[in-house]
C-alpha cells in the first residue's frame, strides 16, 4: 500500500502527465487558407529591392530640372518599401466586468498586457490603444490627471448615482406607504451603481474601508465628498502628480504595469490592426461620451455581454443594433464571456463561512486604544476652549405705514408719498448696511488664519498619535493594523475640519444678508426689531380733551394732533439716548450671530469628538475575546448545535421573491378593505319612518 504513494519529487512528473487541457499554443495553429499566408514575401522583398536598385543606379545622375526622370527615380526607390494601409482599427464594447480586459489577454496570447478585475471589478477607466510596436523605444506613459474642480464633479456624481440606488427610499414623501426598497432598478441604475461601487472601493482600497466612511448622512452633507477629496490628493502627492501630470518609465510592458497599466503593448506576429480597449459601459459622464466618439470611427467593434445577464441586458442588444447600422453586419461580433462563472460563484458561497477568527485579535489593540483615549480627550478639551474664545473675540402715509410695520407695496396706497412705495426696514438697512459690510471684512479677515491653525492643531495631533502607536508596546503587526485604521479615521477628521470652515463661512453669509436684507428677505434683522416698535406706535394715541357742555354734537379730540404725537413716540423709541435703535440692532446682531456660531462649532467639534471615540472603540472591539462558558451556556449551545440542519432545511423552502409578492399583495388587500370599512363606517344611513297602513 505504501508503495503507491507518489513522493514529493515524483509529484511535479505526475501532476504533468494528469493535465486533461494543455496550454494553447498558438505557433501549432494550421493558418488560414488566405493568399497572405500562401505567397512567399520574403522572395517578392528580395526581388523588389534588386528592382528598384536596378532603376536607381542607371537613373543615378540625372538632370534636377528633369521632372519626369526625377518622378521616375522617386518611384523606383519607393519599390522598395511596401506602401501599407491604415492599421484597421477594433473597439472592444461591453458593460463593465464583462470580460473585454481578459479577452484581449488572451486573445494575443500574454499575461498582463491589460489589467483584469476579479469578480467582475471595472480596471479599464480610460481609453486604452494597443498597436504594434517594433522595439526601438522604452515604454512610458505621461497621466494627465483631472483638476481638483473635475474631480469634485465626477466624485459627486459616481456618489449621487450611488445614493439614489442604495437609499431610493429615504427622500419619500408617502408616509402611508411602507418603506421597502424596490427590486426593479432598471439596467441603467444598477451600471451607474455598479461603476460608483468600483470608484470608490478603489479609492478607499477595499470594500469595508469604503462602507466605513459611506452614510446618507455624510452623502447629504457633503463630508464623504470631502473624505474622497483628501484621499485623491494624498494619492496625487504620493505618485508625483501634484502639479497635475505625472511621467512613468519601463522597459518593457510588464514593467510599466507595475506602476500603471501599459498604453503600448508588443504583440508579435500582428500588423495593422489596432485595438482600442474602451471602459465598459454603465458612466455617464463626458470620458464615456468620448469613448463613444473613438467606437464611431473605428472599422470592427466586438461586443462583449456576460452569459449571465445577456438575457435581460438591453443594452448589449441596442449596442449591437447601432454597430450594425454603422459599420455592417460582417464588422460586428457578439461574444459571450464567463460561460463558467455561475457554478463556481454558486460553490463559492457554500464554502463561504462567517467565523470568528482569533488571530486577528490582540491585547495591544486596547493598550493603544487607552493611550489615544487620553490623548484625544486632553486635545478636545483644550481645542474647545481655544476654538470658542478666537471665535467669539472675532463676533463682538404715516398711519398706513405703521399699520403695515414699515412696509406699504406699490399700488395699495393712493395718498401722497405713498404712490411708489415705502418701506422703512429696506431704509434703514440701507442705513446700517455700510457698517454691517464693514464688520463682515474684518471678520473674514480675522478668520484667514484660523483654517490653518486648525490645520496644524489637528496635524499635530496626527503625528502625536502616529508617535504613541510607534512607541506602543504591542507588537508590530498591531501596531501597523492600527496606523493603517487611523489613517481612515484622520481623513474622517480633515473632512469635518474642512466642513467646519465652511459651514463658518456659510454662518457668516447668511447672517450679513439677515442684517442687510438682501434679495429683499422678509426674515430679516430689522424686521425682528421693528415689528413690536411699528405695532406699538400704531396702537397709541395722545390722552383725549374733555368734552365741551356747550357744543350740539361731541367728537373726539386729542390733547395734540394725533400724527405730531405718534412721530415723537417713533422718534423717541429709535433715537432714546438709552436705546439707540442702532445700538439695539448691533446688539441684537451680536447676540444672534454667537448663538448660531456656537452652535456650529459645537456641532462639528461634537462630530470631530465621536470620530474619536469610534475610533477607539473599533480598536478596543480587537481585543480578546474573554468569558466563562457556563454549563447552562454549553447545554444552549449543544441545543442550537442540533437544530442548525433543521433551520438551515427551513431557509432552502422559503421562496423569498414569492413570499414579498404574497406579503405585498396582503397589504394592498388589507389596505383596500380598511379604506372601505372606513367609507362604510363614515356614512349616515336614512332612517324611514314606517306607518301602518
Amino acid at each position: 500500500m505504501s508503495s503507491d504513494v507518489i513522493s514529493l519529487e515524483q509529484f511535479p512528473a505526475y501532476l504533468s502527465t494528469q493535465r486533461t487541457l494543455s496550454r494553447y499554443d498558438r505557433g501549432s495553429e494550421k493558418k488560414p487558407n488566405h493568399i497572405w499566408y500562401r505567397m512567399d514575401k520574403t522572395k517578392i522583398d528580395e526581388l523588389l529591392k534588386l528592382f528598384s536598385h536596378s532603376i536607381a543606379d542607371m537613373l543615378n545622375g540625372s538632370p534636377t530640372n528633369d521632372r519626369e526622370l526625377q518622378h521616375l527615380f522617386r518611384t523606383a526607390t519607393e519599390l522598395a518599401n511596401v506602401l501599407r494601409s491604415p492599421p484597421i482599427k477594433v473597439a472592444l464594447i461591453g458593460a463593465q466586468g464583462a470580460g473585454k480586459s481578459l479577452s484581449l489577454n488572451a486573445l494575443f496570447d500574454c499575461d498582463g498586457p491589460s489589467l483584469t478585475g476579479a469578480g467582475g471589478a471595472a480596471c479599464t477607466s480610460s481609453i486604452t490603444r494597443y498597436v504594434h510596436y517594433r522595439g526601438e523605444f522604452r515604454f512610458s506613459a505621461e497621466i494627465k490627471f483631472l483638476s481638483a474642480e473635475k474631480r469634485e464633479v465626477l466624485l459627486k456624481e459616481h456618489a449621487r448615482n450611488y445614493f439614489h440606488y442604495q437609499h431610493v427610499d429615504v427622500d419619500s414623501d408617502d408616509e402611508d406607504t411602507p418603506r421597502r426598497k424596490p427590486d426593479n432598478h432598471d439596467e441603467m441604475e444598477r451600471r451607474l451603481k455598479d461603476t460608483a461601487e468600483d470608484v470608490f472601493m478603489t479609492l478607499f482600497g477595499s470594500c469595508t474601508a469604503f462602507q466605513e466612511s459611506w452614510s446618507s448622512a455624510s452623502y447629504k452633507s457633503g463630508e464623504f465628498i470631502r473624505i474622497c477629496q483628501l484621499k485623491c490628493e494624498e494619492t496625487l502627492r504620493k505618485e508625483g502628480g501634484a502639479l497635475g501630470t505625472a511621467i512613468k518609465l519601463a522597459n518593457d510592458q510588464k514593467d510599466l504595469l507595475k506602476q500603471l497599466k501599459p498604453f503600448i503593448i508588443k504583440v508579435k506576429d500582428i500588423t495593422w490592426i489596432e485595438i482600442i480597449d474602451l471602459p465598459g459601459w454603465g458612466d455617464s459622464n463626458s470620458r464615456v461620451r468620448h469613448a463613444e466618439e473613438i467606437k464611431d470611427n473605428v472599422d470592427v467593434e466586438l461586443i462583449l455581454a456576460d452569459i449571465i445577464r445577456i438575457h435581460s441586458d438591453d443594452k448589449v442588444i441596442n449596442t449591437a443594433r447601432a454597430a450594425v447600422a454603422h459599420h455592417g453586419p460582417a464588422n460586428v461580433k457578439v461574444i459571450t464571456t464567463k460561460i463558467d462563472d455561475a457554478e463556481h460563484q454558486k460553490a463559492q458561497l457554500e464554502d463561504d463561512e462567517d467565523t470568528v477568527n482569533d488571530s486577528k485579535r490582540n491585547r495591544g489593540f486596547e493598550t493603544i486604544a487607552q493611550d489615544f483615549e487620553a490623548i484625544f480627550k486632553a486635545f478636545m478639551t483644550r481645542l474647545l476652549s481655544q476654538a470658542m474664545s478666537s471665535f467669539q473675540k472675532a463676533s463682538d402715509a404715516f398711519n398706513r405705514i405703521l399699520k403695515n410695520r414699515g412696509t406699504v407695496p406699490q399700488g395699495v396706497s393712493k395718498a401722497r408719498g405713498l404712490e411708489n412705495c415705502a418701506n422703512w426696514n429696506k431704509d434703514l438697512a440701507s442705513i446700517l448696511a455700510p457698517s454691517f459690510q464693514k464688520w463682515a471684512s474684518s471678520y473674514a479677515e480675522h478668520m484667514r488664519p484660523m483654517e490653518p491653525a486648525f490645520a496644524y492643531a489637528f496635524d499635530q495631533l496626527h503625528k502625536k498619535v502616529l508617535h504613541m502607536m510607534s512607541k506602543s508596546a504591542a507588537n508590530l503587526p498591531t501596531v501597523e493594523k492600527t496606523k493603517k485604521k487611523w489613517t481612515t479615521f484622520h481623513h474622517k477628521v480633515q473632512a469635518k475640519v474642512i466642513g467646519l470652515m465652511e459651514a463658518v463661512a456659510r454662518v457668516q453669509t447668511e447672517r450679513l444678508e439677515w442684517a442687510t436684507m438682501a434679495y429683499d428677505r422678509e426674515n430679516n434683522l430689522i424686521a425682528e426689531l421693528t415689528d413690536d416698535i411699528y405695532t406699538d406706535v400704531f396702537n397709541t394715541v395722545p390722552a383725549l380733551k374733555a368734552p365741551n357742555p356747550k357744543a350740539k354734537k361731541q367728537y373726539k379730540q386729542y390733547v395734540e394732533p394725533k400724527l405730531k404725537f405718534q412721530k415723537r413716540k417713533l422718534a423717541d423709541m429709535f433715537l432714546h439716548s438709552d436705546r439707540h435703535f442702532v445700538d439695539i440692532a448691533i446688539n441684537h446682531f451680536q447676540g444672534e450671530f454667537d448663538k448660531k456660531m456656537r452652535s456650529t462649532l459645537g456641532e462639528y467639534l461634537a462630530g470631530i469628538e465621536r470620530i474619536f471615540k469610534d475610533f477607539s472603540r473599533s480598536l478596543s472591539d480587537l481585543r480578546p475575546i474573554s468569558y466563562v462558558l457556563t454549563p447552562e451556556g454549553e447545554a444552549i449551545r449543544a441545543d442550537v448545535e442540533e437544530r442548525i440542519p433543521e433551520l438551515e432545511q427551513k431557509i432552502d423552502n422559503i421562496d423569498v421573491k414569492e413570499d414579498e409578492d404574497n406579503l405585498a399583495l396582503i397589504f394592498e388587500t388589507m389596505a383596500e378593505r380598511k379604506k372601505a370599512e372606513d367609507s362604510t363606517g363614515r356614512r349616515q344611513t336614512k332612517r324611514i319612518k314606517q306607518e301602518p297602513l
